[in-house]
């Protein structure tokens, strides 16, 4: 019984890797007439060998490494941000009230979403920065994002936020005692 056959070209190799043609035949990315900067966090080691994942900062949805690193061939903006060995943000001043810009974007890529006691899907761009001991240093290991809503009700005391060593927070409730953790998004565990 005959077979039929299709004749098929081989996919070109930027078609076969999802890559993008070399950077010398592209322009530069902009936005307005700026350069592209897009904020994801990826393990050096994945960028460095085109394996694995990142993640968008803005929404968590995952990215290949090989994606990431033809943005940076194409002239993208990379930011890099000086963490120490406990992955807080290192060098900046805590004596002032309101987060450094690179602090509140590190805060935005370490929880991706509102801390809550209920949870939250609100993305941390937009909302507020809190401090959980409000007499405390302006450092990461002190500054959590929740919601406006739920930052009045800790502010106005109905609430009492204890900071972890793991770096999850605590949400006592005053009135009933009742406690609820919430943890910074987990990039370990894959997109």
């Amino acid at each position: 019984m005959p077979t039929a056959t299709t004749s098929r070209q081989p996919a070109s190799p930027s078609k076969m890797t999802g890559r993008v043609p070399a950077a010398e035949n592209l322009p530069v990315p902009t936005r307005g007439r700026y350069p592209a900067v897009v904020n994801t966090i990826i393990a050096l080691p994945d960028l460095v060998s085109g394996d694995g994942f990142g993640t968008l900062a803005t929404t968590g949805e995952p990215l290949p490494a090989e994606a990431i690193a033809d943005l940076c061939e194409q002239g993208a903006g990379v930011r890099f941000l000086l963490v120490d060995t406990d992955g807080n943000l290192a060098g900046f001043s805590t004596q002032v009230h309101d987060p450094a810009k690179a602090q509140q974007l590190h805060l935005q890529l370490r929880d991706i979403t509102a801390r809550t006691p209920t949870g939250s899907e609100a993305p941390v761009a937009g909302q507020d920065l809190d401090h959980i001991d409000p007499h405390g240093p302006t450092e990461a290991a002190n500054q959590h994002p929740p919601t406006r809503g739920w930052h009045r009700a800790k502010t106005f005391g109905h609430w009492q936020l204890t900071a972890n060593p793991d770096r999850s927070i605590t949400w006592t409730s005053r009135r009933t005692g009742r406690t609820y953790t919430t943890h910074p998004y987990n990039y370990r565990s894959g997109p």
